[in-house]
């Protein structure tokens, strides 16, 4: 698959590149399902977006900048960085930059649990940064989602499995992995969304240095060995 705006189904693994258009549609949901709603918002240069976070909910910054306001606070996000915003908060989204403005959200709705409140993080920052193989960052805040940024050297894998209890979402930030489903195989470089839905069996192999977001609702979580080690 290459970047773009299309989408490709192998199986029931749905796999997608998300980057700025100038005609893009401001809002769009990607998938909603179980008290979990994806979307991305794309945004020309000075447009808004203003609502509340319907559930607890998690934004990157795919392309450009976006200025996040809550209350009176202002942050911009850029290229890889997140922030965690908590459940019924209002917020605003405005395109900072001169290209367009892309971000992916994960809302989870959960009502009646607060976490400490937004907190910035530069995930593409980490990736560059770190060698070796495991969880890079983890989001400490939310008792609702579960979002680790992980990276695999070259042959590790994360092994095939079938995802029984919820669903979720693979970003790619640094390098190139594979996966693979019962339908085929599919390349996730940087900036390209899998989702997968609960009951979809994968498999994970890092083609090289590979650093990815994984995106769900809080359960044990996935142990990450070597490809050239299992048995």
């Amino acid at each position: 698959m290459t970047r773009g705006d299309a989408t490709g189904r192998s199986g029931s693994v749905t796999f997608a590149a998300i980057t700025g258009r100038e005609e893009a549609i401001p809002l769009r949901v990607l998938a909603e399902r179980a008290g979990q709603r994806v979307f991305s918002v794309t945004l020309a240069p000075g447009e808004r977006l203003e609502q509340e976070a319907d559930g607890h909910l998690v934004i990157v910054a795919l392309s450009g900048r976006l200025a996040l306001e809550i209350a009176s606070e202002r942050r911009v996000l850029s290229l890889g960085q997140c922030a965690a915003i908590d459940d019924e908060v209002a917020y605003a989204l405005e395109g900072a930059g001169s290209a367009p403005n892309v971000a992916l959200g994960v809302a989870h709705r959960c009502r009646g649990r607060r976490s400490p409140g937004p907190g910035v993080v530069d995930l593409i920052e980490v990736a560059r940064g770190a060698s070796g193989r495991g969880v890079l960052w983890a989001l400490e805040e939310s008792a609702d989602l579960n979002v680790n940024l992980a990276r695999l050297e070259a042959g590790d894998e994360v092994g095939s499995h079938v995802n029984d209890d919820v669903d979720v979402l693979l970003l790619g930030l640094e390098g190139e992995g594979t996966i693979e489903s019962a339908a085929g195989r599919a390349r996730l470089g940087p900036l390209q969304l899998v989702h997968v839905p609960r009951g979809a069996p994968r498999r994970l192999v890092a083609d090289e240095p590979f650093s990815y977001l994984s995106l769900h609702r809080r359960r044990t979580g996935l142990s990450i060995r070597s490809a050239r080690h299992r048995a």
